[in-house]
């Protein structure tokens, strides 16, 4: 799709190595993601959860906001025990990401995340995500909501990930409110 940033600033690059743009916008973005689960899983690796991801970028970026109309997102998943792919697809969906940075940190300088998508062309999903970037131990609020859909509608992503087919069932809706840390999350 077509993607436009604006706002750059080329006096800030000259002058001090920064890139920084007002805003990244993209249409009819198309994301494949692929996790191949034969491969061995390393559990002495942390993964850094956003904000650390960004501060490890190297050299000074700030992005206002990143958004995303109608983008088309696909995570592929293949099953060591069942040696089949599974795959969830997310259809028309909007993000909004805020506050990219990673240098002149205040500690009211947050990471926020706000998008809404369809799962498998059925389930209607929005969530949020918050991250401060001085906290040190990157706490955040996450929160999901979906709307009420068929749960057959998972089964192209459930059959081949652990051998099961949903024959019928509704959601009526699903609520999660959580807040994590680096080594905890707790919610409802």
């Amino acid at each position: 799709g077509r993607t436009e940033i604006s706002g750059i600033d080329q006096e800030l690059f000259f002058r001090d190595s920064i890139i920084y743009a007002r805003k990244i916008e993209s249409s009819n973005a198309r994301l494949s993601v692929y996790k191949d689960k034969q491969l061995p899983f390393d559990f002495s690796k942390i993964k850094p959860l956003p904000t650390a991801m960004i501060q490890k970028i190297p050299g000074k970026i700030k992005i206002d906001s990143i958004r995303l109309y109608n983008a088309d997102i696909s995570y592929e998943e293949f099953n060591e025990k069942t040696l089949m792919t599974g795959t969830a697809h997310f259809n028309r969906t909007q993000l909004l990401v805020q506050g990219i940075k990673n240098f002149d940190i205040t500690s009211t300088d947050s990471l926020r995340v706000s998008a809404t998508t369809w799962l498998m062309d059925s389930a209607y999903i929005r969530l949020r995500f918050n991250e401060s970037y001085t906290d040190t131990l990157h706490g955040f609020a996450f929160a999901v909501r979906v709307r009420p859909f068929n749960l057959t509608a998972l089964n192209p992503m459930i059959e081949p990930l652990v051998s099961g087919k949903i024959n019928r069932g509704r959601v009526d809706t699903i609520h999660l409110n959580a807040i994590g840390r680096e080594y905890v999350a707790h919610g409802k």
